[in-house]
């Protein structure tokens, strides 16, 4: 935040008036285990801190702890406020300055490479087990003021919980891992995105919904250059979360022709939502609409053959097609999981057959590197 007072400080005003605020937020590295100190998180867009950075501007989580009485929370919140006004009217033209700066900046990311998603390196231990006191990259020690505990075994849960006793201030020495890195690294098109006609309505309208300006495509194009992206793997979750069903897509970004059609939507890329923009619409990104189960329908597959007929389509295609035969037979001796799936086997002479769906598993954005909507084309 240039030009203001560096975080000690304004945590130093704040410790005066009796809080105790952090400059990190305080994620246990375990879950309900302190001795395992605290892990860096860089939220994903579904969270306030998350989502107005993608939009170039400043956000402050202002979380007071529940098991404050309710007096302590109104204070604690009444000072953070009067605190962050006071810096706003010291530094407010130049945060105002620096905003413009960024949103002229992400007008520019056509073709630059950007994050999407971040990783501490650090991965909860599965069973329970408990982490090391310290150690690893990335990783320092910290007094952090907490208060005295115990584990025990819950008599309602039998599983073991951690109990704080508030009378007792602690402070604890804990590891911090205070380092991240880039998780998914991607590549923003040259020109935007384009939503075909069958999507272009609802997916137009969500962007709308945040800020991000959309044009519809007045005139057909055949044989357009785009990236498509074609799914290897769908990982659908196996609870509904916040009402939708989410999935993590494998696959790639390939160079492909396709066809666009009057109705279709164009989403520039040259705007100052080309962060968020990218968020929402590269599939691979953890808060993405095809994250969120938008698209899913395009990732199912919908039809089928019995058996005895995909058996027999196969039989003639091995007749039919050269060097087929040798194909099956090199997949069958490299790939012991293909080789031992009979649906995967059938599945390897039905994608090569007529009838096969190529939509099937494809992405409906595709990237492209220029402007496609005319002139005169509506705008969002």
């Amino acid at each position: 935040m240039p030009g203001s007072a560096p975080p000690a400080a304004r945590c130093a005003k704040l410790a005066a008036q009796g809080s105790l605020p952090l400059p990190f937020y305080p994620d246990l590295a375990v879950t309900d285990d302190p001795d395992s100190g605290f892990r860096l998180t860089v939220y994903s867009p579904r969270f306030s801190t998350g989502y107005f950075p993608q939009r170039n501007r400043f956000t402050v989580l202002v979380e007071t702890h529940s098991w404050k009485d309710y007096a302590t929370r109104v204070r604690v919140t009444r000072n953070t406020i009067f605190a962050l006004a006071e810096l706003v009217a010291e530094h407010g033209l130049a945060w105002r300055e620096l905003t413009r700066e960024a949103d002229e900046a992400a007008t520019r990311l056509g073709g630059t490479e950007l994050v999407l998603d971040y990783s501490s390196g650090w991965r909860e231990p599965a069973g329970g087990v408990r982490a090391d006191a310290a150690g690893g990259s990335g990783t320092r020690m910290i007094d952090f003021p907490g208060y005295a505990w115990a584990r025990e075994i819950s008599p309602v849960s039998g599983e073991p919980v951690t109990i704080y006793d508030p009378h007792r201030p602690q402070i604890w020495h804990v590891p911090f891992r205070d380092q991240v890195s880039p998780a998914l690294v991607v590549r923003a098109p040259l020109g935007g995105y384009v939503v075909p006609c069958a999507w272009a309505a609802e997916i137009g309208a969500r962007l709308v919904l945040h800020g991000i300006h959309c044009e519809t495509v007045r005139t057909a194009s055949s044989g357009v250059r785009v990236e498509a992206f074609r799914a290897t793997q769908a990982h659908f979750g196996t609870t509904p979360f916040e009402g939708r069903t989410r999935v993590r897509l494998e696959g790639t970004w390939q160079r492909e022709l396709q066809d666009i059609a009057a109705g279709s939507l164009f989403v520039p890329i040259a705007q100052p939502g080309a962060r968020l923009l990218m968020h929402l619409l590269e599939p691979q990104a953890p808060d993405s609409l095809a994250a969120w189960g938008f698209f899913n329908a395009c990732f199912e597959q919908k039809e089928h053959m019995e058996p005895y007929v995909a058996d027999q389509i196969a039989r003639t295609l091995l007749a039919q097609t050269p060097g087929l035969q040798e194909e099956f037979g090199r997949r069958l001796r490299d790939d012991a999981a293909f080789a031992a799936n009979p649906g995967a086997r059938l599945e390897f002479f039905l994608r090569r057959h007529s009838s096969w769906d190529s939509s099937m598993n494809l992405y409906p954005v595709f990237r492209v590197d220029e402007l496609l909507a005319s002139p005169g084309a509506t705008r969002g």
